[in-house]
């Protein structure tokens, strides 16, 4: 072999017709640029010879007892391997001398409490198998050998029984047949086929069956080496059968082709996959077609997520195309849908150690989450705010508008992903989005919305926003926001908000960035600039009755006098213009609604940390009696949760005082008739001098 072995036990030779050599503490030496100095060491060995065949040069074992051997099998960083030994040097015409090994002939050979490690020298990785019994059993000397091995491959269980070539064979490195049955990790695996050259371990060429109850049980026999994958890569699918070629020119150069496999319970699930793996030892070079049909995905989660609770999904369809390997693997050409819903594109999973990494490049017709989100969330669709308990409306002065919920992007931490999606119809619980295109990363911790766009009500909004975790375990956010054309009271009958506003085209611009460890404490923290407009709109009186919207229905009055004897009120346009600085929302004649009876403009600030309002609206009213106006400063306090609407008596007080106290008298007039300081038009004072761009509402019969 030239390999060194060496005896460092005891040797006895028990005399007999059938004499028995016993060895202790056998030690076979491994190649020099091994990962240690011994291929195996054995505790005993013991060998029962004939003797008459013995002195003719024959030598057959009648058996052979191999105690407690510890083998290892290993490949160098290039690829080189330590079972091939040296042969003899082969002839000027490429024959082998005659007669390299003497003539071997046994009965049976029996391994008690073997090790067998099989160590990767290319990835550094070792797999172990621990045989409680290996035995060898053969009829003649050109006959099969009958093979049968109970043991463990780390922690699952390995039995195994079939018939190989003969033992003349393997010795002559000729094609050695293979006939075998494997069961592990609840699979049964059948291999047939032949080896070319089995000293060496070259020309491998089997045909491979396998089938088992539960395709998730094979995980353990893939980690391999106590390293478990970031992602799993085999679900509980159900039974499953599986067929290819296994061949190679070395072992540890081995390729799956011509893969065929089913998996899946009949009525709920079905996965069919074929292709081939270019490198089945590195786990590389995957090339897989698969095919994926869920008729139940409720029950299919219930059991994929340990006890999810789903109560229903529609059908499920995916197809793709896998390849890739070694940790990273990429899903081409997928297709899939969800009910209503469907999705094309390209997914890639890295499963690095430090940071598994996600990307997906995606597109939709159709993603109807309306259908989805019910079953998901495992009731019914979910309830949108009413109108009464909406922020701003509410009446509950015990309840805070902002919640303080714990933000954290902790979760975020241990994936990196990118993400990009286009989608032409996204039907959201309540409305519907078009012509959607997101662009969103995660990395470290950090999440980053490049761009969020998407049409809303006939409009178009967009947005960008950066969040990043803080040392003290909150965040830090700055968000960027643009609509344009949104139809609001279409918007707010679609959300279950409010019915009766018809129009009010709106538009956004926001600017904003804080740091918290919660929302409200984000809230609190909030500095930026805020501008929104919107208008003409229609106010129908009668879609308000009993909707339970206190507060409009305490401005109603104030914004049309008439509001008893008229159907609707016409609106001009609404602003609001504020500058936030740590939580404080200024508005400095920031606050602007046009009526077609009523202008009003106002000045205030709201502090987000407490929720405490307090703005002053200055009324001028349009309908007048013999011509004359009224103006009334008006006071917005409380909170947000349950504001308050009054004639502010000080700020007129105060503006009649000043009046009296300057002698001007037709001061005070003016003031009470509306002459004094009015703004003639507030929306455009609002919007810093710039008049909003307003539609025009087509007029309609009364309801």
């Amino acid at each position: 072999t030239g390999r060194k072995m060496t005896i460092r036990g005891d040797v006895r030779i028990a005399p007999a017709l059938h004499p028995t050599l016993v060895v202790h503490d056998v030690v076979l030496a491994n190649v020099p640029w091994g990962s240690r100095s011994d291929m195996m060491t054995a505790r005993r060995l013991e060998v029962q010879v004939a003797l008459l065949p013995l002195l003719r040069g024959h030598v057959q074992i009648h058996r052979l007892v191999l105690v407690e051997p510890d083998i290892l099998l290993e490949t160098g960083w290039d690829g080189r391997s330590n079972w091939t030994f040296e042969s003899p040097e082969r002839t000027p015409e490429g024959d082998a001398p005659e007669d390299p090994f003497p003539v071997f002939d046994f009965t049976a050979i029996e391994i008690r409490q073997a090790t067998l490690a099989v160590r990767n020298g290319t990835k550094d990785t070792v797999r172990t198998f621990k045989f409680a019994r290996f035995a060898a059993t053969t009829d003649g000397p050109g006959g099969p050998v009958i093979l049968s091995i109970d043991g463990r491959l780390e922690a699952v269980p390995v039995q195994g029984q079939g018939r190989v070539g003969a033992v003349a064979d393997l010795l002559s490195n000729r094609p050695f047949a293979i006939d075998l049955t494997v069961t592990v990790a609840g699979a049964t695996v059948a291999l047939t086929g032949v080896i070319a050259h089995p000293l060496e371990g070259e020309g491998i060429d089997l045909l491979i069956d396998g089938r088992g109850s539960d395709l998730a049980a094979l995980n353990d026999l893939l980690q391999g080496g106590g390293r478990r994958p970031a992602i799993p890569l085999l679900p509980a699918l159900g039974p499953y059968q599986v067929g290819g070629r296994l061949h190679g020119a070395r072992m540890d150069r081995l390729s799956l082709s011509d893969i065929k496999g089913q998996a899946g319970v009949a009525g709920k699930v079905g996965v069919t996959v074929s292709g081939a793996i270019t490198d089945l030892v590195a786990a590389t070079g995957l090339d897989l077609k698969v095919d994926v049909q869920v008729t139940d995905p409720a029950s299919f989660l219930h059991t994929l997520l340990e006890g999810a609770s789903v109560t229903r999904l529609p059908s499920l369809t995916a197809s793709g195309r896998l390849t890739g390997g070694d940790r990273r693997y990429t899903l081409a050409g997928f297709r899939g849908t969800l009910g209503a819903s469907d999705l094309a594109g390209t997914l890639t999973v890295e499963g690095r150690e430090d940071q598994p990494a996600v990307s997906a490049n995606l597109r939709a017709l159709i993603i109807d989450a309306a259908e989805i989100f019910p079953a998901v969330l495992g009731g019914e669709r979910p309830a949108l705010p009413s109108a009464a308990t909406t922020a701003g409306l509410r009446t509950n002065a015990d309840t805070r508008v902002i919640p303080d919920v714990p933000l954290s992007l902790a979760p975020l931490q241990g994936m990196a992903t990118n993400l990009k999606v286009k989608a032409g119809t996204i039907r959201l619980p309540g409305t519907t989005l078009t012509d959607v295109e997101a662009v969103a990363s995660t990395r470290q911790g950090q999440l980053v919305i490049e761009t969020l766009k998407a049409g809303v009500a006939g409009g178009q909004v967009s947005l960008s926003a950066r969040a990043e975790p803080t040392n003290a375990g909150g965040v830090t956010m700055r968000l960027r926001a643009d609509g344009d054309n949104v139809e609001l009271g279409r918007l707010l009958t679609e959300l279950d908000l409010m019915t009766g506003l018809e129009g009010a085209p709106a538009s956004l611009k926001a600017s904003l960035a804080a740091q918290g460890s919660t929302l409200r404490g984000l809230a609190a923290d909030l500095s930026g600039q805020v501008t929104f407009a919107t208008g003409p709109a229609r106010l129908h009186h009668r879609a308000l009755e009993g909707a339970g919207l206190k507060l409009v229905n305490e401005l109603l009055p104030l914004l049309n006098p008439r509001f008893r004897s008229e159907a609707f009120t016409e609106i001009g346009c609404g602003v609001i213009a504020a500058v936030l600085t740590e939580g404080v929302v200024m508005m400095d004649k920031g606050l602007a609604i046009e009526t077609s009876q009523v202008k009003m403009a106002g000045d205030g600030t709201v502090a987000l940390a407490t929720e405490k309002v307090d703005i002053v609206f200055k009324e001028q009213s349009l309908i007048v009696n013999k011509g004359t106006a009224i103006a009334n400063l008006l006071r917005m306090r409380g909170t947000l949760a349950a504001p308050r609407l009054d004639v502010d008596e000080v700020g007129l007080a105060r503006a009649a005082t000043a009046a009296i106290a300057a002698g001007k008298l037709s001061r005070l007039g003016e003031l009470l008739a509306g002459k004094a300081s009015a703004d003639s038009d507030p929306c455009t004072t609002a919007l810093g001098g710039k008049p909003p761009v307003l539609k025009r509402i087509e007029k309609k019969e009364n309801p």
